[in-house]
C-alpha cells in the first residue's frame, strides 16, 4: 500500500522519481500471460508454413494458445528451413506434443 509520500504534488502515483502510468497493471498483465504458458521449440520447418498450418498441426494435441514463427532476415534467403514456438496452458498438452509430434512431418 502507497502512502502519501508516494505521490506527486498533483497526487499522482509514483515509483521512486517516475509516475505510474495509469494502466500500469494492464501492461504488466499483458506482457505477463506468456510466462504462465508452456513452450515447444520447433525446428527444422519449411519456410513455406504458415502460422495457422502450424497452429492446426499442433493442435490436435492440446489447445494451443500461442504461435511465434521466426521468419529469417532478408540477409538470409538462401536458408530453407526456419523454426517455430508453439504454447500450451498446461504441461500435460505440452508433453503430449512433445511425445507424439516428434519426428512429425507438416507441410512436405
Amino acid at each position: 500500500m502507497q502512502s502519501d509520500s508516494d505521490r506527486d504534488s498533483e497526487g499522482q502515483k509514483r515509483i521512486g522519481e517516475r509516475p505510474i502510468p495509469s494502466n500500469f497493471w494492464r501492461m504488466r498483465a499483458f506482457r505477463d500471460w506468456r510466462a504462465s504458458l508452456f513452450t515447444i521449440f520447433v525446428n527444422n520447418l519449411s519456410c513455406r508454413l504458415s502460422k495457422g498450418a502450424l497452429w492446426e498441426a499442433f493442435n490436435a494435441y492440446g489447445r494451443v494458445r500461442d504461435v511465434y514463427i521466426h521468419y529469417s532476415a532478408k540477409g538470409d534467403r538462401g536458408k530453407k528451413t526456419t523454426f517455430a514456438f508453439v504454447r500450451y496452458k498446461f504441461k500435460s498438452e505440452m508433453f503430449k506434443a512433445i511425445e507424439v509430434g516428434n519426428n512429425r512431418r507438416i507441410d512436405g
